[in-house]
């Protein structure tokens, strides 16, 4: 076996061959280093290859001092770039959603009846045992997990799915599905 500094000196003398075998000895330990940061296959794949043409071009100002570890560190900061990357598209999409929201016309009918609804939803929360009312509206209108619920009421987990259960038991008996 090769060892990388007599490589990268083959590299650096215009033998094109030694980049194949130090890519191949390297790649998955690039690969793994790029999914740990990204956690998704193909951005990982597609990180892998950048940092090996960025390897290629920075190899002249290699100085030898631990390839691994310079390659590693490579990977990561290619990774981490890509990852700031993503959420700047992220934010900036999001952010001209927020700019440019049309309101379909179809949309105000659908709007008026949704509203309604939400206003019969909340009259007959009203009229519901307090116990059961802030499991629900916790779980229904602010979409929190069983966990969230029980450090948010500062009950156990399983108060939370009994209370759930009881609270759902209570509408059917309660409750007419014509009201919905």
């Amino acid at each position: 076996m090769i060892h990388d500094d007599l490589l990268i000196k083959k590299i650096q003398d215009g033998h094109t061959q030694a980049i194949r075998i130090l890519i191949e000895r390297y790649k998955q330990h690039v690969f793994k280093i790029a999914m740990s940061v990204v956690h998704n296959e193909k951005d990982a794949e597609d990180i892998a290859q950048e940092t090996f043409i960025k390897m290629i071009d920075a190899l002249p100002s290699y100085r030898f001092e631990g390839f691994k570890t310079w390659l590693g560190r490579m990977t990561l900061h290619k990774s981490i770039d890509y990852k700031r990357k993503q959420q700047r598209r992220k934010e900036d999409l999001s952010n001209f959603e927020q700019d440019y929201h049309w309101v379909d016309q179809g949309d105000v009918e659908t709007e008026v009846i949704v509203n309604d609804l939400q206003t019969r939803v909340q009259t007959s929360l009203q009229h519901m045992p307090a116990k059961f009312k802030s499991v629900v509206e916790c779980y229904y209108l602010e979409d929190m997990s069983y966990r969230e619920i029980a450090c948010h009421l500062e009950l156990a987990e399983s108060n939370v799915k009994m209370r759930l259960y009881r609270a759902r038991a209570w509408m059917k008996e309660h409750w007419k599905e014509d009201d919905f």
